[in-house]
């Protein structure tokens, strides 16, 4: 769990509001040191398997910060580990429930070698510790993750629909759309060879969002892409929309993000559930 992986994490130092300001720290039979700052009266706790979401700041023992989720805008989400040696943050976490806010000191070296995997880094004294500030935001089992993610996978299809529908409407877009989904608007009809399924097709295009933001284009670039069709080497919707196509034609494909980059998105550019525009030029088949 490499400490920049374990925290997606923070902008500027994490601030506790003090509600149970202990002067000492406690320990627990494991030798783990704590101090709270907030404990909510009742909470459930975290138990193994959960999926916690938490607010995070590392700093060295100089306070020196290593790593803050709010400089990253937005925070941690791990599911709980089994400790990985006594007195871990592992065990400092099922300490705490939702709301609670408090700071752990774990052993350097031990974090480095459990965790990291790699060398305590030589800024880092050996045999310090690191101060792990944390502000516990939500604990979910698997089932209620999976509830979450769903909830929010159908809203953004839902608003993907739209905005492609009105995309449609505001180009007056009238070809039918294929079983797929795949809008196929021929611009320029060629005299060629047509594109089959086991060929290797050579291509220009350029690719935008449906705001019209460039995100790529073989034009610009003045190199064309080239590819076999029909192997799965380009997403669904360019292996369906260049088969209808002959050389020397040139075609806008509208296609929806199920058969091209559905969920994930793609390099940072393309986002999850985003209908993509490709004006493309069919320019050998061989």
């Amino acid at each position: 769990m490499k400490i920049a992986k374990f925290l997606p994490l923070l902008l500027a130092p994490l601030v506790i509001v003090s509600c149970k300001d202990k002067s000492e720290f406690e320990t627990t039979e494991n030798g783990l040191q704590y101090k709270f700052y907030h404990e909510t009266e009742g909470a459930v706790k975290v138990k193994d398997g959960d999926f916690i979401t938490f607010e995070l700041v590392s700093k060295t023992d100089k306070d020196s910060v290593l790593i803050s989720t709010t400089e990253i805008g937005q925070p941690v989400m791990i599911k709980l580990a089994e400790s990985k040696y006594k007195g871990d943050l592992m065990e400092g976490l099922k300490l705490m429930g939702v709301g609670d806010s408090a700071t752990f000191l774990i052993n350097a070296d031990s974090f480095y070698v459990h965790y990291e995997q790699q060398p305590r880094p030589a800024f880092i004294a050996a045999g310090s510790n690191l101060k792990f500030e944390v502000v516990l935001k939500k604990i979910q089992s698997e089932a209620e993750l999976k509830a979450e993610r769903n909830a929010q996978a159908q809203k953004m299809k839902a608003m993907e629909t739209e905005s492609l529908q009105l995309y449609l409407a505001a180009n007056n877009v009238k070809v039918a759309p294929t079983s797929s989904g795949l809008y196929f608007v021929e611009t320029k009809k060629g005299k060629g060879k047509k594109a089959e399924s086991g060929k290797e097709v050579k291509v220009h295009y350029t690719g935008m969002l449906l705001d019209g933001n460039v995100f790529d284009s073989s034009v610009d670039r003045g190199a064309p892409f080239t590819f076999k069709l029909g192997e799965g080497q380009v997403i669904e919707g360019w292996d369906e929309g260049i088969a209808m196509m002959t050389v020397g034609s040139k075609a806008t494909l509208i296609i929806p993000s199920s058969i091209a980059y559905k969920e994930r998105g793609a390099g940072g550019v393309i986002p999850p559930f985003a209908s993509l525009i490709f004006n493309v030029e069919l320019l050998e088949v061989k």
